[in-house]
């Protein structure tokens, strides 16, 4: 089963859910699984509200449940490909990372980008950040506020399938919107049921995208989010330490 997981509260997060590895097997081998939430503040450690600020404050299901089983379709929303900046910075912006959170468990982005420039360089900051656009760096920017943790560029380099990093950013927005409402032990039952109820068609997406099989799944994912490491890691190693120059001609 593809293993979902949220981030903690913190430089770990911005509102919404984040995905990481879990070290936990599956259940099952149907669907996609979760494994813990995280806070709904945004600073580091959580993710982004959809992009495009439409979430919607429908009732739920009416049975007690903090999220609705109706399908929900989110593959209409924007997606962009990965700009990648190798060499711009160096492995121990991750090391800079690690430090933040642990100096203060809910720092936010900016004092993260401030970080970066202190302690890796202006250069790896500006990998890092980037403005909304044509491509999108690991933590993407409108008007200076964050408003995409970007795991499908990681997904979409790992995997060398654009189509997989954009069915992963769709299902991993999906299960956001649909488990917006929920938190703590809620949130992870969520995301296991979303997965097979409002979530299946961008669950099914998501495995056909990826090679086919849940496995082929995990292993991208397994890739990009490492268990136990805060969930920005990937893309920022992904898309500013290594990989292969896209984005030569903007530089």
């Amino acid at each position: 089963m593809v293993k979902k997981a949220f981030a903690i509260a913190s430089i770990a997060a911005l509102t919404g859910m984040v995905v990481a590895i879990a070290a936990a097997g599956c259940a099952s081998n149907d669907g996609v699984t979760p494994v813990e939430d995280g806070g709904s503040e945004p600073d580091v450690r959580t993710p982004p509200p959809n992009p495009d600020g439409d979430d919607d404050d429908d009732d739920d299901g009416g049975d007690g449940k903090c999220y609705d089983e109706k399908p929900l379709d989110v593959s209409a929303e924007k997606y962009q490909p990965p700009r990648t900046k190798p060499g711009a910075c160096k492995e121990n912006v991750l090391e800079v990372i690690d430090d933040l959170i642990a100096s203060k468990q809910s720092a936010t982005f900016d004092e993260l980008k401030a970080a970066i420039v202190a302690k890796e360089s202006t250069v790896c900051a500006e990998c890092v950040f980037g403005e909304d656009g044509d491509t999108w760096a690991p933590i993407v920017e409108k008007d200076g506020q964050v408003i995409v943790l970007n795991g499908g560029g990681c997904v979409e380099l790992v995997s060398e399938k654009a189509d997989c990093g954009k069915a992963y950013f769709h299902w991993d927005l999906c299960l956001s919107k649909a488990c917006s409402k929920c938190t703590g032990s809620e949130a992870k039952s969520c995301a296991q049921d979303a997965q097979l109820t409002a979530c299946k068609g961008a669950s099914e997406a998501l495995v056909a995208a990826c090679g086919g099989t849940e496995a082929e799944v995990n292993k991208h994912l397994g890739a990009c989010f490492k268990a136990g490491e805060v969930s920005v890691k990937g893309p920022i190693r992904e898309q500013c330490i290594k990989g292969v120059d896209k984005d030569a001609s903007t530089d």
